[in-house]
């Protein structure tokens, strides 16, 4: 019932801001039928959804393992940076960062809903009136070193440029062309391999903990940059260094 409520707020005139994957920024456009000035889109360069069920299954594995309560989870906590691994914390307050953010990704991509793998909207045309995503290569093209990460903003529409102008008042934005932003979620879908019907196959046969062990193996050099991510943020080095130890360990 969300794009109905947000049609009736947007008839009777309240400012609405409405943030999802591209397909559902597409569908509210559609189904409002035009681009009122009060209703901001903001659509995300997405690589696909992951399964809900193997996002439960890791939360209870570890549920599992602790005999504790999980009350909350971040996938990107930063606690040590933009690449911290992710984040589970119990109701005794205590926190677990043992899984790899590598690893998780590696199962994430081989588990999306079918209909990701052949999305019509991993394109430049997008419906948002701004696109928002990771901007990997910061510290290349705008020599901008950030441990916690650096956004992209695409601008699609006049109101979205207007949104941008005013964020310069609050933020450092630097220009760029769209050609360097290397986002494949522009051009093209995840690509949906035969790997994808191996991992169900496992998974149903194996369980969940057996199949993160098989598809998202853990490696020396993923360990060690973890550790290494840690001891940079510590000592509070330029990001700039955590990019010289990725190139090094070629993740």
């Amino acid at each position: 019932g969300i794009y109905k409520e947000i049609a009736e707020k947007v008839s009777a005139g309240k400012l609405v801001l409405f943030t999802g994957t591209p397909c559902q920024c597409a569908e509210l456009v559609k189904f409002i039928g035009s681009r009122p000035q009060n209703l901001i889109v903001i659509d995300f360069l997405c690589h696909g959804v992951p399964s809900p069920l193997l996002f439960r299954e890791h939360i209870y594995m570890w549920e599992k393992k602790t005999g504790k309560k999980a009350i909350d989870f971040s996938f990107r906590s930063k606690k040590y940076g933009y690449d911290s691994n992710p984040q589970i914390i119990f109701e005794d307050g205590k926190e677990n960062t043992s899984v790899e953010l590598k690893r998780l990704l590696k199962i994430y991509a081989v588990s999306m809903r079918e209909s990701c793998y052949y999305c019509p909207y991993a394109s430049k045309y997008r419906y948002g009136d701004i696109s928002i995503a990771d901007m990997w290569e910061a510290g290349y093209l705008a020599s901008i070193y950030d441990n916690v990460g650096v956004s992209t903003v695409l601008v699609n529409t006049d109101l979205g440029q207007k949104l941008v102008d005013d964020m310069a008042e609050v933020c450092k934005v630097y220009p760029v062309r769209v050609e360097d932003i290397k986002q494949s979620a522009l051009s093209r879908p995840v690509a949906r391999t035969k790997s994808v019907d191996d991992f169900w196959d496992y998974y149903f046969e194996f369980g969940y903990e057996k199949t993160l062990d098989k598809f998202g193996r853990s490696t020396l050099k993923s360990k060690i940059y973890q550790h290494m991510l840690r001891i940079l943020y510590i000592l509070r080095l330029d990001r700039f260094y955590i990019y010289f130890v990725s190139k090094v360990l070629k993740r």
